[in-house]
């Protein structure tokens, strides 16, 4: 692993967030094993490229796999909401991360692709190597240079926490407890 990517792994781990690093022909298996690690059976899936890729339905047929995707733009997005809510785990892709801060950006869309991100109690996100930054600087050029017409986007650093309550760290209050990084190589 390059000093890039084990920079990145340290400051998601301060995060409480997880990076694997796979190679794209391997992303396959890559997933199959984190699925099992983190006992996940139901999948959210966000129209990203990145995703529609992984997931083609003849490479996870027979999988025991759960998987809900995303409606059409207003076609019964009411209901898919109350199921995402329940699934295990949301995958989404990333325009890219920031080593120095461990941040992702998503972009929105029609439908929100971010509610992917916040719904389940797991975020994960599947980014190219070639989108691996140095900081958040350069997350927003990698962002204007995209084919990405969207304006809007959210910043995903790690779990989601609070210390509202008795000043104790909670994850997952707000957002999904846990977070897993797939840099694809």
């Amino acid at each position: 692993m390059n000093k890039k990517l084990t920079q990145l792994r340290e400051v998601l781990v301060e995060l409480d967030a997880t990076l694997v690093v796979t190679k794209a022909d391997n992303l396959h298996t890559t997933l199959e094993k984190v699925f099992k690690q983190n006992h996940i059976t139901s999948l959210a899936l966000s129209n990203d490229t990145i995703v529609s890729k992984a997931f083609l339905v003849k490479d996870w047929k027979g999988s025991g796999l759960s998987m809900l995707r995303m409606p059409k733009a207003g076609k019964g997005i009411e209901t898919w909401r109350e199921k995402l809510a329940e699934t295990d785990a949301g995958i989404t892709g990333a325009v890219g991360i920031a080593v120095e801060t461990g941040t992702a950006l998503l972009p929105t869309g029609d439908p929100d692709p971010r509610q992917v991100s916040l719904l389940p109690l797991h975020h994960i996100m599947l980014i190219e190597k070639k989108n691996v930054v140095d900081n958040v600087a350069a997350l927003f050029e990698l962002w204007a240079n995209s084919d990405s017409q969207d304006r809007n986007a959210i910043f995903v650093s790690g779990p989601s926490r609070t210390a509202d309550i008795e000043k104790e760290l909670v994850l997952g209050v707000h957002g999904p407890g846990k977070v897993t990084v797939i840099i694809i190589e």
